[in-house]
């Protein structure tokens, strides 16, 4: 079975709001422009095109966002998100295993996940420069469908807007929390996402919120398609 057979049986042209032909085109180009990277293993030559193909999908997640905005409630958005997380992470793996990644190092400011380091947006390749700015600004778009905010004010930090929404158990994102933080598994977990533009609250913030007191116990390594991170946080009443 050859590379551009593999991937159809993982990829749909709805996957990538391709039509049938265009899939087919599109396959053709990555499996091409995969198999041209010669100094690449089969294996980091199949992982990059999977992530290419991922972030296609994940674009057209975004796009899904204005046709789903007259659906009711947070339950679609919720379910959306999830999505767009579990993709998210499959990125992340092909990124590492595609060898296009650069080796990890620490820059000031930026989040750090407890496993390894942050992946900087400029070591990438131009081509995966411009993948980012095409979602980033898709992302943007449509952030408020994404991600209802509402403004958080942490104890003794700058107030900031930020959306909140409850851990599926069943989800990878849950999944990663609990075991980075095994206590986590005995509490009510929430996400947490901040508005492009604002300002994050550090680790170990306790936020006020929805009658009770949210607690940011670390942040998710930062995406480095979207250029976000996602806080993993208890939650307690009172």
């Amino acid at each position: 079975m050859d590379l551009a057979q593999r991937l159809a049986l993982d990829f749909r042209a709805s996957d990538l709001g391709d039509t049938s032909d265009q899939f087919t085109a599109r396959l053709g180009y990555v499996v091409q422009q995969a198999e041209a990277r010669g100094t690449a293993s089969e294996a980091q030559q199949e992982a990059g095109a999977r992530y290419v193909l991922l972030g296609a999908q994940l674009r057209q997640l975004t796009r899904k966002a204005e046709r789903l905005k007259a659906a009711s409630g947070a339950e679609v958005q919720q379910d959306l998100a999830t999505l767009i997380a579990e993709v998210r992470a499959q990125m992340k793996e092909q990124l590492t295993a595609s060898g296009l990644g650069p080796a990890p190092k620490p820059r000031r400011g930026q989040h750090f996940d407890r496993d390894g380091g942050d992946l900087l947006m400029d070591d990438l390749s131009l081509d995966m420069q411009a993948l980012q700015q095409e979602f980033q600004g898709a992302l943007g778009e449509n952030a408020g469908f994404l991600y209802p905010y509402t403004k958080l004010a942490p104890t003794g930090g700058p107030a900031f807007q930020g959306s909140v929404w409850p851990a599926d158990p069943r989800s990878r994102a849950y999944a990663h929390a609990v075991s980075t933080v095994p206590e986590l598994a005995q509490a009510d977990v929430r996400f947490l996402t901040v508005a492009p533009g604002q300002e994050a609250p550090g680790e170990g913030a306790r936020i006020p919120f929805d009658g009770g007191t949210l607690t940011l116990h670390f942040w998710g390594q930062v995406d480095p398609l979207s250029g976000e991170s996602i806080g993993a946080c208890s939650w307690v009443a009172g």
